[in-house]
Order: C-alpha cells, then structure tokens, then sequence
C-alpha cells in the first residue's frame, strides 16, 4: 500500500492531542477518528508509526510520540510549511518520498526562512 503522507501527518497531530505519554489510546480506535479512510488504510498508517519508530506503543495501544516522531512533526506542524514541503517536492517532480525526507525538505524550508 502507498504512503498518505497527508495521513501520517494528521495521525501525529492527533496522537499528539489525545496522549499524555501515560494512559494508552487503542490502535483500534484511531479509524474511528479518521471517516473519510477505509479503517484498513488508518490501521496500515498506524502500523507504519509504530514500525517506524515515530510512537510509543505496547502493540495494542499508543502512548505518546517518540522524540524522533516529534522532531518530524515539529518540522511539518504548520499547515503552510506543509504545503510548501508538497509543492516543492512536486515542483521538481520527486515523485513519492519517504515520510522522513518530506520532513527534512520541510526542516530546510523552515531554515531557510530562518535565513539559516
């Protein structure tokens, strides 16, 4: 299955909003949140996270994100830099990239701006 990196990028906004790092949300709820996704689709993102590195999970429940997925969403947060990282991806026609380059593309966007 490909990669929606919008997905990723809106599942690691709302773990970050329903987690404490203490109690555990269940993978199996996160379709739920998502009815615009068949619940196969958000629970093969899911996965990916958890694969990935990106959460803290006991395989049955998400717990936080992990220092490596904050950083990466850190670097995606904002909706424009957002757009901005799938504009200048498409732009030189990169194709499909992993999720961890889109957000090093957007980290050099933001460094940019930054005049960095």
């Amino acid at each position: 299955m490909k990669l929606d990196h919008d997905l990723i990028r809106s599942l690691l906004l709302h773990i970050e909003e329903i987690t404490d790092g203490q109690q555990g949300y269940p993978m199996a709820g996160f379709a739920g949140s998502f009815p615009e996704y068949k619940d196969g689709i958000v629970r093969y993102h899911v996965k990916y996270l958890c694969d990935a590195a990106y959460v803290e999970h006991n395989g049955n429940k998400i717990y936080d994100i992990t220092p490596k997925g904050r950083e990466c969403l850190d670097s995606i947060r904002s909706p424009e830099t957002w757009r901005q990282t799938k504009a200048s991806i498409a732009k030189q026609a990169l194709g499909q990239l992993s999720f961890e380059v889109m957000a090093d593309v957007a980290k050099g966007l933001v460094a940019k701006a930054l005049g960095m």
